[in-house]
């Protein structure tokens, strides 16, 4: 093979050091130098840096950018030695770019990783991702170790000049939330946040918002004294200000990090317009967060999770994409003047601001009339209840005795006419006893036949008193064998009257079923009956009603509906009111009577479901909408006070 990749390979190396020792290197120049001398030992490569410190393992991007890697890469990272060149598999692909990978061979990539000290208990990790070697194995691990070399001296000095960076930023941060401390009034603080909170994050506009009277008005921006509220941008920054000041919404939620200025999908008309305003005068990268704020998606504040308006909010905005503000300082910064703006607007608002927010105000002066007027206008108080359709002669069939029945004489809703077997039931026990009272009285006849004739023949087979004390016996067993025979019969369930006969189940789960003493079995009804309303009061609403009763004529006036037919309204009275209280269900309950004689040509069954509503005179509007609530206060007042 050739040697003249290595004349090309140290020329790209001679490159790669020029630029790592220059005054002001840029780390993502120097890797891509790197990864072009990479290309000269192996092709496809892509180069992956690591951190290695006390506290564990962090991945540096190209624009030096740290953060936490898996604990599964961690555990192939950490037992590395320095000095030592390993070929292993990364179990999580870091997020580098790897597009010029061929994708056809990603799952047979190798990685080169060598650690290199950069301090005392610091060790940077080289790793090249690659697919093909070009030149030898001994050359390859050699030419990554020089590779691997100036870019642990190149991210050293990366790394001092950031926390430099860093630690003037501190300062001066340090010093700015002096200033907030001392500062008096809305307009102080939001001066030292648009002003010299510039100069801690670099590059960027901050444009700061406080609310006044229900609304979010901008109060300093980065490099103005006075905004002037009236012109198009300070417009568009207050349109996506007011948009996004509710983190529930879609647009608060997008913007809470760096966007791009580009419209989100979905976004109104208006606010894309306000967004065009603003790249027009040359912002591209947006951040919209509430004060204070913490750091990316997470960012939350006290009145967003209550549900409340943001009283405060800041915009950032960027010329470029890149150099965003380092987010750590950014937060310390947004928490250290979240809460002295806050006490500022707090102090400057008036009492009545102070218990009520200003976009609250109006809604409660609305809410306040409306309970005056409810206060004031009467109206008509019903006490709605629930209840059936019953007939007035309707009677209710019961098992005579414990039984099972035989035969089923009648037709659900059918009529039937006045003493027709409905239902015969069978007891065992009172045919059995019938058979043997039979049985004793073929006995006792028998022997009385034998007495007669022993005595008419002159022969021993009777006297005259045994003759009587079998005449005597027998008559008790016939007697009790007429009562078994009658309680035999009245087993037999007969209609009291001619009418039209009602059954909760069919005639074929009658048949064969076993009944006991007193269960409740049909509901008769005469021919043409007379309908009621049998209404079920609950207890504790029976004080409206006898109180309109005892005011008036005691009839008061009913409007109810029909369950099947909720098309229909009707119309009664109450004819009585049963003061008992009685447990229904587990409810307590009193019932009452309204007549329902306009349901005589409607086709109604008993016990058809009603809903009814009983007026009970005339209330305030505030009591018939809030009765529940009157009531309660009312049981408080009475409880404690």
């Amino acid at each position: 093979m050739s040697e003249t990749w290595l004349t090309d390979f140290e020329a790209r190396l001679e490159t790669l050091e020029t630029a790592v020792v220059s005054t002001t290197p840029d780390l993502s120049s120097v890797i891509s130098l790197a990864e072009s001398a990479a290309r000269v030992l192996a092709n496809p490569a892509v180069i992956l840096m690591w951190l290695r410190h006390s506290d564990g393992v962090l991945q540096i991007e190209k624009n030096g950018q740290r953060s936490a890697i898996a604990v599964d890469l961690s555990e192939v990272l950490n037992p590395l030695t320095s000095g030592e060149a390993v070929v292993a598999e990364l179990p999580v692909q870091p997020a580098s770019d790897e597009s010029s990978l061929n994708p056809s061979s990603v799952t047979n990539l190798r990685n080169l990783l060598i650690p290199v000290p950069i301090a005392d208990r610091i060790d940077f990790i080289f790793g090249l991702r690659h697919d093909r070697v070009l030149v030898s194995n001994s050359a390859m691990v050699e030419g990554a170790r020089a590779i691997a070399s100036l870019l642990a001296t190149a991210v050293s000095r990366f790394l001092l000049t950031d926390y430099d960076v860093r630690l003037r930023q501190h300062s001066s941060l340090f010093r700015v939330a002096l200033k907030l401390q001392q500062a008096r009034g809305v307009q102080a603080v939001a001066d030292i946040v648009a002003q010299d909170g510039a100069a801690i994050l670099g590059p960027c506009r901050i444009s700061v918002f406080a609310r006044e009277e229900g609304r979010l008005r901008i109060q300093a921006c980065t490099g103005v004294n006075r905004p002037a509220r009236e012109s198009e941008t300070v417009h568009a920054l207050e349109h996506i200000v007011a948009a996004c000041s509710d983190s529930r919404t879609e647009l608060a939620r997008h913007f809470v990090d760096w966007q791009s200025i580009q419209s989100p999908t979905g976004s109104p008309e208006d606010f894309r317009r306000s967004l065009h305003r603003l790249a027009d005068q040359g912002t591209r990268v947006l951040r919209v967060l509430p004060l204070p704020a913490m750091a990316g998606s997470e960012a939350v504040s006290a009145a967003s999770i209550a549900g409340e308006a943001e009283v405060a909010m800041i915009v950032l905005e960027l010329p470029e994409e890149t150099g965003l503000p380092h987010e750590p300082t950014l937060v310390q910064l947004m928490t250290a003047a979240g809460p002295q703006l806050r006490r500022e607007i707090s102090a400057s608002e008036s009492w009545t601001a102070k218990l009520v927010p200003g976009r609250y105000r109006r809604r409660l002066l609305a809410a306040g009339v409306a309970l005056l007027v409810a206060g004031l206008v009467p109206m008509t108080f019903e006490v709605e209840v629930p209840g059936r359709v019953v007939a007035r002669e309707q009677r209710h069939l019961f098992s005579p005795d414990n039984g099972t029945i035989e035969e089923v004489g009648f037709q659900n809703e059918t009529l039937v006419p006045a003493a027709a077997v409905l239902l015969k039931i069978s007891n065992p026990d009172l045919e059995l006893r019938e058979k043997k009272l039979q049985g004793e009285i073929d006995v006792v006849t028998a022997r009385l036949l034998a007495v007669r004739s022993g005595r008419l023949t002159g022969g021993e087979n009777g006297t005259a008193a045994e003759q009587q004390q079998l005449e005597v016996q027998l008559k008790n067993l016939k007697t009790q064998q007429q009562l078994v025979q009658q309680q035999i019969q009245d087993l037999h369930v007969e209609a009291p009257f001619a009418g039209v006969v009602y059954s909760r189940e069919s005639e074929r789960e009658f048949q064969s079923r076993p009944v006991q003493r007193g269960q409740r079995l049909l509901e008769i009804v005469p021919e043409v009956p007379t309908w009621e309303l049998q209404l079920e009061i609950p207890a504790d609403m029976l004080s409206y009603v006898t109180t309109a009763q005892q005011s008036g004529d005691g009839k008061l006036p009913v409007r109810y509906v029909v369950r099947s037919d909720l098309q229909r309204e009707w119309h009664s009275t109450v004819e009585s009111v049963d003061m008992a209280v009685q447990l229904i269900e587990g409810r307590l309950l009193c019932r009452a009577t309204a007549s329902a004689a306009e349901l005589s040509e409607q086709t109604v069954r008993p016990g058809t479901s009603v809903s009814a509503r009983i007026a009970c005179g005339r209330r305030s509007l505030a009591f018939v909408l809030f009765r529940e609530v009157v009531e309660f206060w009312q049981q408080i007042r009475f409880a404690w006070l």
